[in-house]
This record gives C-alpha cells, sequence and structure tokens, in this order.
C-alpha cells in the first residue's frame, strides 16, 4: 500500500511539472514572436510517466489550439517507443499531424531495437553525451558515433548531438555530418530572458531547449 502511494505522489508531481513546464514552453514561443526568432524550434522532453492517452490528448488540443505545432520538438526515449500502444501511437500521430517533430533522446543508453526506430519513423536521433566524450581521440566513441550517424541517416533522420564541450568535437561532427550540436562549447543553461537575448549566430548553430 505505501508503495502505491509513492507511485501516486510521484506521479502527480511528474505531471504537475509537466504542465509547469509546458506553460513556460508557451511564454518562450510567444515571446520568441515578439522577437522575431519565430524560426527557433524548441525541444520538450516527455517523461514515460506522462504517456498516455488522456495527457497525449490534452496536449494536442493544446498544440492544436496556440498554433504551435510546427514549433515543437518532442523528445522521448527508447523505452517509451517500446512500451507504445495503439491509442498513444495515435496521439503521437496527431501531434505529426499538427506539425510538431520527434526526436529520440540519449539514444544508445537504452534497448536501441532498429525495428522501434524504423516503425516510429522519428526526425531526429539525439546522440547522448557519454558517447561525445574522448572523441574523435578516443576510437571506440568515435566508431560509434560514426555508425550512428549513418544509421541515422539511411532512416532519413536528422543527428544532434548532446554534450559537446571542446572546438576538436565540434569540428570532427561537423566533418562527419552531424546537423546539429549542442554543449557548453556555445553556451550554458541559462535563463528564458538571456535565452532570449542569445545571438542569432549562435542560436543558429544549435537549437533552443527548454
Amino acid at each position: 500500500m505505501c508503495v502505491d502511494k509513492r507511485a501516486q505522489d510521484k506521479a502527480g508531481q511528474i505531471a504537475e511539472l509537466t504542465q509547469c513546464l509546458l506553460l513556460d514552453v508557451w511564454r518562450f514561443l510567444e515571446a520568441l514572436d515578439v522577437r522575431g526568432k519565430s524560426f527557433l524550434r524548441v525541444a520538450v522532453n516527455l517523461s514515460s510517466g506522462m504517456i498516455h492517452q488522456e495527457f497525449l490528448s490534452w496536449l494536442c488540443a493544446e498544440v492544436a489550439r496556440r498554433g504551435f505545432g510546427s514549433r515543437l520538438e518532442f523528445e522521448i526515449t527508447e523505452t517509451i517507443i517500446m512500451k507504445m500502444t495503439e491509442e498513444t501511437s495515435l496521439e503521437f500521430q496527431r501531434l505529426k499531424g499538427l506539425g510538431s517533430q520527434f526526436a529520440i533522446d540519449d539514444f544508445g543508453t537504452g534497448y536501441s531495437n532498429l525495428g522501434y526506430l524504423q516503425n516510429f519513423e522519428a526526425n531526429v536521433l539525439k546522440i547522448d553525451k557519454r558517447f561525445i566524450d574522448g572523441i574523435p581521440l578516443e576510437e571506440k566513441n568515435t566508431k560509434l558515433v560514426l555508425t550512428i550517424i549513418q544509421m541515422a541517416k539511411s532512416f532519413g533522420m536528422k543527428v544532434f548531438a548532446e554534450g559537446v564541450e571542446y572546438s576538436e568535437q565540434y569540428r570532427f561532427l561537423r566533418e562527419i555530418g552531424c546537423d546539429t550540436i549542442q554543449g557548453y562549447y556555445f553556451a550554458k543553461p541559462m535563463p528564458i530572458d538571456a535565452a532570449l537575448s542569445w545571438g542569432p549566430d549562435a542560436a543558429s548553430a544549435t537549437q533552443s531547449k527548454a
């Protein structure tokens, strides 16, 4: 009984946090409009605890009402894809129909089942920082990153590298065809006001992320 209560409390906290996050996302997108930066897409992590029909149906309605579909990228993990039901799959298709994109986050840290990737047809594959660390000097990580990029391209997916901290990593990733690069090499996490004032040259090299 205690375990169930803790699980319920955790689920409630995740739901409340997700709703607060989305309110910030809507405000951030509106602020981007005011500053003439509506070309930027904002990435939003979806917790596995929120992947159920009720929440996704509400999310679809909210995105459609606000007209933000094409400016959102929802990040999900391989575990979410593996546990997807017919109902949740239909809601994801609705979000795609509104113009939203999907990214597979932390690729390589979960099940890495290529069948799931092929069936879900995500737009972006995000390479986890643990594989970026050490490139281009560490042979194993370098070969693995090369393989992931080649595989993603074969599926028609863009590739996003997380956790880039050094110029050597940045140059190597650019040379091997990585599409988007994010990390401390560009900037550390910042408050909304600072993000809105961030230079357009830097913004064009990365994505805004809420």
